[in-house]
C-alpha cells in the first residue's frame, strides 16, 4: 500500500484512515506492506519485496510529483539562506510565476513535455511489473495543485495515467461513479470501501459539549472543519454566516492554519480553533453543532462529513460525491448558494432537525471499516485468481 501508514501525529490523530483500512484489511489473513516512494519510482523493487497487490491512494503522496513542485530550487538551500534572501527571494518569485502560469511559457511547456516522457517510462515499468493496481478514489486532481499552472497539468495527467493502469477502483460511494467516470471519460471495474468512524471520543450531550468549548447560547451552532485550502476557504462561509445569521448564532472555525484565512476578529459569536487539536476537543466541536457547513468544491470524498455522521450532525454541503448518498437525507445542499443554505439550516423547524439526525445516525451505522476490509480482501482474492 502507497502511502503505507506512518504512525506519525497526523495520521494517528488528525486522520488516521491509513491505519484503519490496513487494520480492517490485516484482519481478513491479507498481509499490509507499506511501500515507499523509492518503491514506486523504481517498480523494480515491489517485485523484489513480493508485492501481489499495488494498493494507491493519493497521486501527489507518491513522491512522482517532486522533482516537478519544486522545481527550481537546485544549488538553493532556503533553509540556509532564508526566504528573505535576495536570491532566495527572486527564485520564490519565478517559481511561483511559471507555476501559476504567468510568465515563461516555454519553459512551463518544456517541463510539461519532460514530466510526460517520464510518467509515461514509468508507467510502462509499471506495467512490466504485472501487478495488478488498485486505486483508491480520494480526489479529481489534487487539491493543493489546483490553478498551479504547469503543476496542474502534471497533476492531471498523473491522476489520467494511474486511471488507465489501474486494474480496479475503489470509491467510497456509489454516487462518486457519475464524477469520477465523466473526468475520465470512460468506466472502470470499481469496488465499494465506504468510510468507517474516526473515534474522537464517545458521543456526549449537546449542552455538555458547549459547556466545555465555553460556548453560552440558546442560538444554533454551526461549524467548520478541515485544513484550509484554495477549494475551502473558511473565509467564505465566515462572510456569509454573519450576514444571514441571528444575533445568538456561533460559528466554529477548526484546522490547520485557519487563522491564515480568516481576518482578526473580536467577534464573540466567531469560536476559532487553529492547529491539530486534541481528539476529544473534535468530539466536543461535532457534539456542541446544530451543522457542519463544508463548502468544498468538486470534493470528491469528506472524512468530515463521514464524521458528523458519526456525531448524527447534518451538514450543509455540495451535490458532488460521495457527500450525496454519505448523507442522504441527512443534509442541506448549497447548489450555488451558501447563504441560502445556511440561512435554512439556521431557520430549521425541530421536527426536520430530529429527522435529519436520526437520518445522520443510520448513514454512520450503514458504514463501517470491516466491511471495506471484507469488500477489498474479496476484490484481491478475484485478481490473484485471474493473474495465475
Amino acid at each position: 500500500m502507497c502511502p503505507g501508514y506512518s504512525g506519525n501525529e497526523w495520521e494517528q490523530k488528525g486522520n488516521p484512515f491509513l491505519k484503519h483500512l490496513a487494520d480492517a484489511i490485516t484482519v481478513n489473513g491479507w498481509q499490509v506492506v507499506p511501500i515507499t516512494r523509492e518503491d514506486i519510482r523504481h517498480p523494480g523493487k515491489l517485485i523484489d519485496k513480493g508485492i501481489d497487490i499495488l494498493h494507491l491512494h493519493w497521486p501527489s503522496a507518491l513522491g512522482l510529483m517532486d522533482k516537478y513542485e519544486n522545481y527550481g530550487w537546485s544549488g538553493v538551500s532556503a533553509k540556509s539562506a532564508g526566504k528573505n534572501h535576495p536570491m532566495v527571494k527572486k527564485i520564490l518569485n519565478l517559481i511561483r510565476r511559471i507555476k501559476t502560469g504567468c510568465d515563461n511559457a516555454f519553459l512551463a511547456k518544456s517541463i510539461i513535455r519532460e514530466a510526460k516522457g517520464e510518467i509515461e517510462t514509468w508507467a510502462q515499468e509499471i506495467q512490466n511489473t504485472r501487478i495488478p493496481i488498485v486505486w483508491q478514489q480520494h480526489d479529481l486532481g489534487s487539491h493543493h495543485n489546483q490553478k498551479q499552472g504547469y503543476i496542474s497539468n502534471i497533476d492531471e495527467m498523473l491522476h489520467r495515467k494511474l486511471y488507465a493502469l489501474s486494474t480496479i477502483i475503489a470509491v467510497h460511494e456509489y454516487s462518486c461513479l457519475d464524477a469520477i467516470y465523466d473526468y475520465y471519460g470512460s468506466k472502470k471495474q470499481f469496488v465499494l470501501t465506504p468510510l468507517g468512524p474516526i473515534d474522537y471520543g464517545s458521543q456526549i450531550p449537546k449542552h455538555l459539549a458547549r459547556e466545555r468549548l465555553g460556548i453560552e447560547t440558546k442560538g444554533k451552532v454551526v461549524s467548520y472543519l478541515g485544513t484550509p485550502r484554495g477549494n475551502r476557504n473558511p473565509k467564505k462561509v465566515a462572510e456569509v454566516f454573519f450576514k444571514v445569521s441571528k444575533g445568538e448564532d456561533v460559528l466554529i472555525v477548526a484546522g490547520q492554519n485557519v487563522k491564515n484565512y480568516l481576518p482578526k476578529s473580536g467577534n464573540k459569536r466567531l469560536n476559532v480553533y487553529d492547529g491539530l487539536l486534541p481528539p476529544e476537543t473534535v468530539r466536543d466541536i461535532y457534539c456542541a453543532s446544530d451543522f457542519i457547513v463544508n463548502d468544498a468544491e468538486r470534493y470528491l470524498t469528506s472524512m468530515v462529513v463521514r464524521n458528523a455522521m458519526t456525531y448524527c450532525v447534518p451538514v450543509v454541503v455540495n451535490r458532488f460525491g460521495s457527500s450525496i448518498d454519505m448523507a442522504r437525507n441527512a443534509s442541506i445542499f448549497i447548489d450555488g448558494n451558501v447563504a441560502k443554505a445556511i440561512y435554512k439550516a439556521l431557520n430549521i423547524n425541530d421536527l426536520e432537525f430530529e429527522q435529519m439526525a436520526a437520518e445522520a445516525a443510520m448513514r454512520h451505522n450503514e458504514r463501517s471499516w470491516e466491511r471495506s476490509g471484507k469488500e477489498l480482501c474479496g476484490t484481491y482474492e478475484k485478481l490473484m485468481a485471474q493473474t495465475l
